[in-house]
């Protein structure tokens, strides 16, 4: 009689375990944020601050709404025809899901004064790239991020450096690299942050570039941009062959 009350609870124990983890499966949050470019008349002239790209942009995500201070222009990569290019719209949810979006846009690189000569995109459709236009081999440069540091702030960053290159030294041969723009920051509680600012580069010995920022992962859990304190944002990547990178700290000071 025990062993079959034994057996029977056993059964339950199993029953409600499996449907927990079917549970936190559906359930788990792996959905990117949608980016909406309602604004049909975006044009860039050469030099002009990226930032300006966003007007009319927005970002939606299914459960955590309104993403939009996510938003970056991650580049913008001129066209071979010269009066057009592709904006690299980025956005990210509070789950770390990265969603990349390429929009062709109204290019003028040389002097602003004719840039009136060239016409918006034809409806404002989102591109699709049949040509890719030649790429430097030197790494991207990154937007300037917000906040300043004083001289104790730059000693900071010398150190935190020194430390994510001793960590990158470390890693098993193969293994991707995450590198910040900057490790340490002081930022006010009026001001916003994006996360894809401080990205220096993320390089890997398979993967490119864009297969491996749609699996960044960022942990900003910590982070209370309305407190006054220290905080550890920490970033991450993953190969497709499971490989992991570094862990770069990037350290916040709220005032």
């Amino acid at each position: 009689m025990r062993g079959k009350i034994g057996i029977f609870f056993s059964v339950v124990l199993c029953l409600a375990l499996v449907a927990g983890v079917g549970y936190y499966v559906v359930s788990r949050d792996t959905e990117g944020p949608e980016i909406i470019v309602s604004n049909q008349m975006l044009s860039y002239t050469e030099g002009q601050d990226k930032s300006e790209l966003l007007a009319g942009v927005t970002a939606v995500d299914e459960k955590d709404g309104d993403v939009s201070d996510s938003l970056v222009v991650e580049t913008v990569k001129p066209g071979k025809t010269g009066d057009r290019a592709i904006a690299v719209y980025v956005a990210m949810d509070s789950h770390s899901n990265v969603t990349r979006m390429e929009y062709e846009i109204a290019y003028q690189g040389g002097d602003s004064s004719t840039l009136n000569t060239v016409n918006p995109v034809p409806g404002g459709e989102e591109a699709e790239i049949t040509e890719a236009p030649q790429e430097s081999t030197e790494p991207p440069v990154s937007e300037e991020p917000e906040g300043e540091n004083g001289a104790e702030g730059d000693a900071d960053e010398t150190a935190l450096r020194q430390q994510a290159e001793a960590d990158i030294a470390a890693l098993p041969a193969g293994s991707p690299v995450v590198r910040l723009s900057q490790y340490s920051v002081t930022l006010s509680t009026r001001d916003t942050f994006n996360y894809a600012n401080y990205i220096d580069s993320i390089t890997d010995d398979h993967d490119t570039r864009d297969e491996l920022y749609g699996g960044i992962q960022v942990d900003r859990s910590d982070l209370d941009m309305s407190q006054p304190g220290t905080y550890d944002v920490t970033y991450r990547v993953v190969d497709s062959n499971g490989n992991g990178s570094n862990t770069a700290h990037l350290r916040i000071i709220i005032q």
